[in-house]
């Protein structure tokens, strides 16, 4: 058993550090025994064969994934010790490492109140898209979460609508969740289209395209 903490260091802003060294320790440890004895529900099939590549037990069945202690420390003691998050531009990046601090906004939201009639209703595309302006303007945020989901857009779709209107929409890194190889494909052909700052002419068409192209792909145009 790894102890990651021994040389754990405190971050360099202090008001931030609320948990002890053994804190730390603890929650670590009950976080292995939770994957080993209690595993995780992993719906896709490829993912299924992946993990039991690399020596997880695996209920096919049940669609059940227990990870022994030494996968999990040995993907631990592999990462690396920063990780950039790349921004449109370079002045946007941010670097993630253990002397710095990022901030993001609230992600993940389902409802909003209209700004227009102050009523509560589901969100929009054009709901996230103006979160990601916001966002984008904001000096304090370094990262832009995705605030909300496009819940009038096709279920198939919709992290692909996600990721052109926080693109078209931000410069700064943002978080998303493709639910499969395909989707992920997906991002990054987006992602190929972009630019450095301004954005070229026709790259909001081009976006446009490969997302209706994704649509028909899956039946929902």
């Amino acid at each position: 058993m790894s102890d990651f903490f021994i040389d754990h260091k405190q971050t360099a802003a202090p008001d931030l550090n609320m948990l002890s060294i053994k804190d730390y320790r603890d929650i670590h440890l009950t976080t292995l025994q939770v994957l080993e004895k209690t595993g995780i529900f992993v719906e896709d099939q490829q993912a299924l064969e992946i993990f039991g590549s690399y020596g997880a037990s695996v209920d096919k069945k049940n669609r059940i994934v227990k990870l022994p202690s030494g996968i999990v420390e040995d993907a631990i003691l592999s990462s690396p010790a920063q990780v950039m998050l790349a921004g449109r531009t370079p002045e946007r990046d941010v670097l993630l490492d253990n002397n710095a601090n990022a901030y993001l906004n609230f992600g993940g939201g389902i409802n909003v109140v209209d700004p227009n009639s102050g009523a509560t209703r589901q969100s929009t595309k054009a709901d996230l898209a103006a979160s990601a302006r916001l966002c984008d303007a904001l000096k304090e945020v370094s990262v832009y979460s995705r605030a909300v989901y496009p819940l009038d857009q096709p279920q198939k779709v919709l992290h692909l609508h996600t990721a052109e209107a926080c693109f078209n929409n931000t410069a700064k890194p943002f978080l998303n969740s493709p639910e499969s190889k395909w989707g992920v494909e997906k991002i990054i052909e987006i992602l190929e289209t972009h630019q450095p700052e301004p954005l070229p002419g026709g790259a909001a068409e081009r976006i446009r395209s490969i997302v209706e192209e994704a649509e028909k792909e899956v039946g929902v145009k």
